[in-house]
């Protein structure tokens, strides 16, 4: 998975919590109107697939860029290392070495910052909105540093860093517990990972890359688009309509 394992749950919450991001009514109201058609597919279909996603011990995760300091602020503080984890490691290990695997959260500012409180809230008028909210609270138990009861617990998604190159970065990879657990497949899904780099030239295992490169495809899809509305019949440049297809600054 490209990039972090709660990336995509900031998004389902944005989406869902759209009145304190401040969106639109248009925007809101339509939201509504469809999870609330929807709301049988809706539940059980998002916890179950965010259930799923964050149990499956096929899914690992792999951020291009961390600013993490979760190990250097829990571990090393007293040493007063001015260094994310991402850059320390690229510098401290060797090729082919690892951080034994740990639980997210290991600092208390990283507890504090993200995984205590990690939630998904739908904010929006629709029907059995408190059902759904019980679903998604329970779809992420699992990653959290508290329960609900606001005790400490251990978060069961871990991280690590590995270096597969000498001359190349460290790589933070988050995976599941009974992966981490597991040394001999931990280690073949390292294994794994160093030979889906093509490095240097590719920095990012190859499936990861290219992913990256067909998400950033689509965009090519609107100038099919914009090709289609000026050749729709709709279009009449004897009525002045011809302008509109154009920006202002054109």
């Amino acid at each position: 998975m490209d990039g972090t394992h709660f990336t995509p749950l900031l998004k389902i919450n944005s989406m869902l919590s759209a009145y304190d991001e401040k969106a639109g009514d248009k925007y809101v109201d339509a939201l509504r109107d469809f999870l609330q058609e929807t709301y049988n597919k809706i539940i059980p279909d998002i916890p179950d697939i965010v259930e799923t996603a964050f149990n499956d011990n096929a899914i690992i995760a792999i951020a291009k860029y961390s600013s993490s300091t979760d190990i250097t602020d829990s571990y090393l503080k007293n040493i007063n290392v001015s260094l994310d984890d991402k850059t320390f490691f690229s510098l401290g290990l060797d090729e082919r070495e690892y951080l034994v695997p740990l639980p997210v959260g290991q600092s208390e500012e990283e507890r504090k910052k993200i995984w205590d409180d990690l939630h998904i809230k739908c904010n929006l008028q629709i029907h059995e909105k408190e059902k759904l909210n019980n679903a998604l609270r329970e779809a992420i138990l699992s990653m959290r540093t508290k329960d609900h009861n606001g005790r400490r617990k251990e978060s069961e998604l871990y991280f690590t860093y590995f270096k597969p190159y000498q001359d190349g970065p460290a790589y933070r990879i988050e995976c599941k517990k009974a992966v981490a657990e597991d040394k001999t497949l931990f280690e073949e899904y390292l294994e794994s990972i160093r030979r889906q780099i093509v490095f240097p030239e590719i920095r990012e295992p190859f499936p990861q890359y290219l992913g990256d490169i067909m998400a950033k495809s689509v965009s090519g899809g609107l100038y099919a688009i914009q090709e289609a509305i000026r050749l729709s019949p709709s279009l009449r440049i004897d009525e002045g309509r011809f302008n509109l297809l154009f920006p202002y600054r054109t």
